[in-house]
């Protein structure tokens, strides 16, 4: 399992989950995305090097869960696009939804995939959700309605939610 952090914060921005869910059973996975936390910014990075850096991260690890959370949710998202046999299931939590022409290459995820979104409080465009996951087979929405951060702002109806989603069993 692998948790990807937005533009603002780092790994630690998970810490306080990591325990439950390795207790579990999860290998959990919390890497420092290029340019950020105490890793340092040679340059402007693409999605694409992000992408490119979690899927070199996850190398041997075969299929996997991978969440996100904003920046982390896009390059979640990359992930799933360039490697969806490798993805058993996507979290996507505030995911801040690039223009259409971008969706196009999620209809190869098919691997359940939640969107979560914050509600009112957040400063995306709501409606945009559902629009994305149609564009994926097996994409649901669910609002928790406490703004940009979900995970930090509501942890335990985070929790609910994620805990629902890995609980389910796919047919």
């Amino acid at each position: 399992m692998s948790w990807l952090h937005t533009g603002t914060s780092g790994p630690s921005t998970w810490s306080r989950f990591v325990p439950e869910f390795q207790a579990l059973g999860y290998r959990v996975h919390c890497p420092t995305l290029l340019g950020h936390g105490q890793a340092p910014r040679r340059r402007p990075y693409l999605l694409d090097d992000f992408r490119d850096q979690v899927l070199r991260d996850l190398d041997g690890l075969g299929r996997f869960t991978i969440v996100g959370n904003s920046l982390g949710a896009f390059v979640a998202s990359a992930v799933a696009v360039a490697a969806p046999d490798r993805v058993e299931r996507l979290l996507l939590e505030e995911l801040p939804v690039p223009p259409p022409a971008w969706w196009f290459g999620l209809s190869a995820v098919t691997a359940p995939a939640l969107m979560l979104a914050g509600g009112p409080r957040s400063h995306l465009d709501q409606d945009r959700f559902a629009l994305v996951a149609d564009s994926m087979p097996s994409a649901t929405v669910s609002t928790i309605a406490a703004g940009h951060r979900i995970h930090t702002r509501a942890p335990d109806r985070w929790l609910d939610a994620v805990r629902g989603f890995l609980a389910f069993k796919c047919a």
